[in-house]
């Protein structure tokens, strides 16, 4: 009896807000001086801002590596006291989860991956409600 009536329950709506970043800065758009050479690390910094929230990243890549290293940094703009600390950082790609850490006390974190498309973050804000987003569909970055 308690199955049929699981059965006809409506599913839950979700009330968690998402918010979309907005790329403010990236390091592509940077000119190189003239002469320099590039090593054997290839990198890009890129900065998004999300409400409140900016989102600094790193992605690095070794020469010859299959894999990726992201670092990044989630801070809150309107409050920078306020610790960003033991927020979960995804990254999927599509709806597939690729690589997942914590934020540390500076909210800062790191990932490693294997490049792919549709590659995205999601950092859920805990009690707020809120998820950022941040879409990192260009090439460069995956």
């Amino acid at each position: 009896m308690k199955a049929m009536f699981a059965l006809n329950r409506q599913p839950r709506v979700s009330a968690v807000r998402r918010i979309l970043a907005t790329l403010v800065y990236d390091s592509l758009n940077d000119p190189q001086p003239a002469g320099v050479r590039m090593g054997h690390q290839i990198s890009r910094h890129v900065l998004f801002d999300a409400g409140d929230y900016s989102v600094d990243l790193r992605f690095e890549h070794e020469r010859g590596s299959a894999s990726m290293v992201l670092v990044g940094q989630i801070a809150n703009r309107r409050t920078p006291e306020k610790m960003m600390s033991h927020f979960p950082v995804i990254l999927l790609s599509g709806n597939q989860e690729l690589s997942r850490s914590l934020s540390n006390s500076f909210g800062e974190f790191q990932l490693e991956y294997t490049p792919r498309e549709e590659l995205h973050l999601l950092v859920p804000l805990g009690m707020k409600g809120q998820e950022l987003e941040v879409v990192l569909n260009d090439r460069a970055m995956n």
